[in-house]
């Protein structure tokens, strides 16, 4: 998707995250970097807890421990 298009689709997943949530709850996001990339800084501001662990790792390396460790 252009820019554009994913800052309005974070917008709208940050408004159903909100919905569905308390601030100062933990966020773990196990997505790429394109799919968070405007989602992070506007959870930690608004006071979430937001976690990323597999940020250092190359898709394949997430796809492979995810196989590995989510059932």
């Amino acid at each position: 998707m252009p820019k554009k298009e994913r800052l309005k689709w974070a917008d709208e997943v940050l408004k159903s995250i909100e919905a569905k949530t308390t601030v100062g709850d933990h966020i773990v996001f196990l997505a790429g970097v394109r799919y968070r990339e405007f989602l992070v800084r506007n959870l930690v501001l608004l006071g979430y807890t937001v976690e990323v662990p597999l940020a250092n790792m190359g898709i394949g390396e997430q796809l492979s421990w995810l196989g590995k460790n989510i059932k």
